[in-house]
């Protein structure tokens, strides 16, 4: 006999278990078929950025790009925020949808994804890279004249950081629109100490 079995809907065939002339019964799953046009991604958040997170009002929208594919991006929306921190790396896994209609997207690629959100009135972003730390204070050295090779260190007071951006407080020595030192800061540092007879700024 004969037997015909459709899928219940359509979609991309994500994996066979059956060939021609296999025995199988009603528990065998013979494909696993499901619809790409929409994904679930899963993030790791910063303990640090979940207040910020939590905070933002609903839905949250995100933007995920693909770190192999520089220039793809796909948004969606962030949908839930477990309550578990990973004690190892102080993470909180985030879920929620993105929008695959173009197909960009592959099942167990890693992604990035970033959230966008208002600017705090007296805050303002650096390169994580122009941030220079020893332990005791944070400093970022400043290039006042874009002509002159001269470099002023000014302290900097530290609000939050993300991989890529470090946000400081406004009081801080750095203006918006400053020229900061992004590549080679710590090795500045570490020539202005070693000059006989310069002051720390």
């Amino acid at each position: 006999a004969r037997v015909e079995v459709r899928a219940a809907r359509g979609g991309t065939v994500l994996e066979k278990n059956v060939t021609v002339g296999d025995l199988a019964d009603t528990a065998t799953d013979l494909f696993k078929i499901a619809d790409l046009t929409r994904l679930t991604v899963w993030a790791h958040v910063y303990e640090d950025d979940l207040p910020l997170l939590t905070g933002l009002p609903r839905p949250v929208r995100w933007t995920v790009s693909l770190p192999a594919r520089p220039g793809i991006t796909c948004d969606g929306t962030l949908d839930q925020i477990a309550a578990v921190i990973d004690p190892n790396q102080h993470t909180a896994l985030v879920s929620g949808r993105v929008d695959n209609s173009a197909g960009e997207l592959r099942v167990g690629q890693f992604v990035t994804v970033t959230v966008n959100r208002p600017a705090h009135p007296g805050e303002l972003a650096v390169p994580a890279e122009a941030v220079v730390e020893d332990g005791r204070q944070s400093v970022v050295y400043v290039r006042p004249d874009p002509v002159r090779p001269e470099y002023v260190r000014r302290p900097v007071t530290v609000v939050r950081r993300t991989p890529s951006e470090i946000v400081l407080a406004g009081e801080s020595g750095v203006r918006p629109g400053d020229r900061v030192v992004t590549a080679g800061a710590l090795l500045l540092r570490e020539a202005a100490d070693a000059l006989p007879g310069v002051a720390t700024h």
